[in-house]
């Protein structure tokens, strides 16, 4: 919003694309390097990121930047870290090592985050980085959404499942399981309901409290439930 077409034109291709919270910031991922661009001042920043793939997210008010991805094969051992970098300057704010790439990450309403890597295992951090929980699934982690209230984590693994983490009760506990591949998930505004896109060209929509699928909608097609 607000932009005017440029006297000349730089295409690229962005791989990946978050929005803080507040809607003040964006930032998004190309193969080899970050951009992150204050909408107000209009002020794109771009800075390098080893990655072939990025995964990004932003904090509620853009000041953070989270990151990981698929390493490029020009710096192998960058993506085995998951790192914060300062949004108005770039400069990296700390690395976590993870030992594998990371394929997903997720922002809660109180900034606290998380973060899923290849080999199945998910960190959670407080918005200071400091450690509140860490657990590992046996297939790699495919999305993560945290619950409007931020105390739940739901998580999509490699295998189907779906799972939900309650922070407070330091619990992990198998949702449900879908007959094909899930891509991402959505909540409800209540957090009643569980919507995941699959592989089958379908979502599923699936009950939060008990994990019963509520419909089945196809690509394309209208389903209207209460």
């Amino acid at each position: 919003k607000g932009y005017s077409k440029p006297s000349t034109w730089s295409y690229c291709y962005a791989k990946t694309s978050a929005l803080s919270g507040d809607g003040s910031t964006v930032v998004f991922g190309q193969e080899g390097k970050l951009t992150v661009d204050d909408i107000a001042l209009k002020s794109p920043l771009s800075f390098t990121f080893y990655s072939y793939s990025p995964v990004v997210a932003l904090n509620n008010d853009g000041s953070r930047i989270y990151a990981g991805g698929v390493a490029l094969d020009s710096n192998p051992d960058y993506c085995n870290y998951f790192r914060v970098f300062d949004s108005k300057t770039a400069a990296e704010i700390s690395k976590e090592y993870t030992g594998s790439w990371v394929d997903s990450i997720t922002v809660s309403a109180d900034d606290t985050y998380a973060y899923g890597c290849y080999d199945g295992t998910v960190r959670i951090r407080s918005k200071d980085d400091t450690p509140i929980a860490e657990f590992e699934l046996d297939e790699r982690i495919i999305y993560l959404l945290f619950s409007a209230d931020s105390n739940k984590l739901y998580v999509a693994d490699g295998a189907n499942n779906i799972y939900v983490y309650s922070i407070s009760d330091n619990n992990l506990s198998l949702l449900t399981s879908s007959p094909d591949g899930i891509y991402q998930l959505a909540l409800s505004p209540d957090g009643g309901k569980l919507a995941a896109a699959c592989g089958d060209s379908c979502a599923r929509v699936y009950d939060t409290s008990n994990g019963k699928l509520l419909c089945r909608p196809e690509l394309g097609k209208l389903v209207v439930t209460n």
